[in-house]
């Protein structure tokens, strides 16, 4: 966004910037969105850098009252969430800088890696096992089977984990 606050790799490049335009009086707020807290430990540096404020977006804020305003928040197949909310709470965009930034899970833990690895072995052997069941057998008696899978893993959920069915 022109004249608007610019993120970019360079960290020294990116404070100054920030730092910059805080320093010409200009009110900037930092504003997450963060579900498992990744979004707001970048948010808080950001801010400790720029000397910003910071707002949860279910804070209640009257975001008018900024000239900057930057929202960092996780990017799910749904979209961000907490940013259409933000953005509705501007009343005049126009005269305003908007940054959106987006950002993803920081660490993964071994456990993880190691179930992650296993999913993936597990997932590799699955189709193995298929492609040798379509070589030695009837497609129309293989697929059929296969697709159980679906079937069976809702069973599953049900019974075990207490998953309710929706549409």
């Amino acid at each position: 966004m022109t004249g608007g606050l610019l993120m970019n790799r360079n960290p020294r490049t990116e404070n100054t910037r920030i730092t910059d335009e805080v320093q010409r009086n200009m009110r900037t707020v930092i504003v997450y969105g963060s579900q498992y807290g990744t979004a707001k430990r970048y948010a808080e540096a950001l801010a400790g850098r720029a000397g910003s404020e910071i707002r949860s977006h279910e804070d209640s804020i009257n975001l008018d009252a900024y000239d900057n305003i930057v929202y960092i928040g996780a990017l799910y197949t749904g979209g961000v969430p907490g940013l259409k909310k933000t953005l509705s709470d501007i009343h005049d965009l126009q005269n305003k800088k908007i940054v959106i930034a987006t950002v993803g899970l920081a660490g993964i833990s071994r456990r993880s890696w190691l179930f992650l690895i296993l999913s993936g072995l597990a997932t590799g052997a699955s189709w193995l096992c298929y492609y040798k069941a379509l070589q030695i057998g009837e497609a129309s008696k293989v697929v059929p089977i296969d697709k159980l899978s679906v079937v069976i893993t809702l069973v599953l959920a049900f019974v075990f984990l207490n998953e309710e069915f929706t549409t």
